[in-house]
């Protein structure tokens, strides 16, 4: 059920905002865009009341410590490399 609720949210949305997008001052593109977050929020309001009866409570965790996370970090910092620009 939640993967066609996000299919459905994504169509309904795109196919109803394109019209409206160019008398917003908006691209139409931006239409997919917004049904893409609507879908994803309509897929997690589906599974969200099953979850919540299982037990399942989210809480973020930030742990420096993991090495996983270190990993991403040191991966997304700047590096000093040999590219100069072309002159």
């Amino acid at each position: 059920m939640s993967p066609a609720m996000f299919n459905v949210g994504s169509i309904l949305c795109t196919v109803g905002l394109v019209p409206l997008m160019p008398s917003l001052g908006l691209p139409t593109i931006m239409a997919p865009a917004i049904g893409v977050l609507v879908g994803g929020f309509g897929q997690m309001a589906v599974q969200w009341p099953t979850l919540r009866r299982e037990g399942f409570r989210y809480r973020p965790v930030l742990d420096f410590s993991d090495p996983g996370l270190r990993r991403v970090l040191v991966l997304m910092a700047p590096a000093r490399s040999g590219w100069r620009p072309c002159r």
